[in-house]
């Protein structure tokens, strides 16, 4: 009643056999807290969502709607957002779907038409699509796509890819007798959807720390994006890249065999969703390294790793 200002009590749907007392407080809760009669839930949805494809949500404390917040930058789109939600019966495929073809969402990085960004410096009016990096579980499950490497099974136990040799004595035994870091039976398993990493507070792959994923020790409402040395240098000289490049590489040379205009044109499709321009195209033509490296430095490009 504090919460949605009525005073009269909720009415409890209670166990019909009366074995269970306390079932029906549960189920009346989850029925307040998914009810159309409450905005709350749609709106914090849709502002995580919104957050998802923008960098930041219409409210950027996305874990605070109250006083100590930030507030909207735009509440009637928050509203209305959040009644197409409910009346889409609650889908968020369909949300997904309405702020990607929106034509905000559809914006260049780069907006000439705006005349004086100097009014709003940090885009909160949205004048513009804000340049964000793709986060460390799509990098690391992009790459396995793109070589023909991930394995796409769902369920089952956790997979443990591969350490880095520094790291090898996190396999050894630990003092309840168990490895620490067991491998996969099958080679194959370990390159599976980053969702299924086994996560270990005290041991992170260091390419998805490299790349901002969250700690699991502290809860996180919204991840930083950082730039540092650490991520070329994972996407440099990291065993993913390197062994997704040669996979991919002799993919590319099966389909095409050995004209390099067609090896690298099909590279660019394949990674970057697009055929190589005149200069491009003259340039990696003559390119005196292997079909690997070539691969290798289209996955470190920022075209690949960041969304504009």
């Amino acid at each position: 009643s504090v919460i949605s200002g009525n005073s009269e009590p909720a009415e409890l749907t209670t166990d019909r056999y009366r074995q269970f007392p306390t079932r029906g407080l549960r189920f009346t809760l989850a029925r307040w807290i998914a009810s159309p009669e409450n905005p709350l839930t749609a709106r914090v949805m849709v502002n995580r969502l919104w957050q998802h494809h923008f960098g930041r949500g219409i409210v950027e404390t996305a874990s605070n709607f109250g006083e100590n917040g930030s507030g909207a930058t735009h509440p009637e789109l928050l509203d209305w957002l959040a009644t197409q939600f409910v009346d889409e019966g609650w889908s968020v495929k369909q949300m997904h779907r309405l702020m990607l073809l929106s034509s905000t969402y559809r914006q260049s990085s780069e907006n000439p038409a705006h005349g004086n960004p100097d009014q709003d410096p940090d885009n909160r009016l949205l004048w513009k699509f804000e340049r964000r990096r793709i986060e460390a579980e799509v990098i690391r499950d992009g790459i396995l796509y793109l070589s023909g490497g991930l394995q796409p099974a769902m369920g089952g136990p956790s997979v443990f890819p591969p350490l880095p040799a520094d790291l090898a004595d996190f396999a050894r035994y630990g003092r309840t007798g168990g490895l620490m870091w067991e491998p996969n039976e099958k080679p194959e398993d370990s390159r599976r959807r980053s969702i299924y990493i086994f996560q270990r507070r005290s041991l992170a792959l260091p390419m998805m720390a490299a790349f901002d994923a969250n700690a699991f020790s502290e809860s996180c409402e919204r991840r930083n994006s950082t730039t540092t040395p650490l991520q070329a240098l994972s996407m440099l000289n990291g065993y993913l890249v390197h062994d997704e490049s040669e996979r991919l590489a002799k993919s590319i040379e099966a389909d095409v065999g050995e004209d390099t205009k067609r090896q690298v044109e099909l590279a660019f499709e394949t990674i970057l969703g697009r055929a190589p321009d005149d200069e491009e195209r003259g340039r990696f033509s003559q390119f005196e390294g292997s079909l690997q490296a070539l691969c290798r430095i289209l996955f470190n490009s920022n075209e690949f790793l960041y969304v504009e």
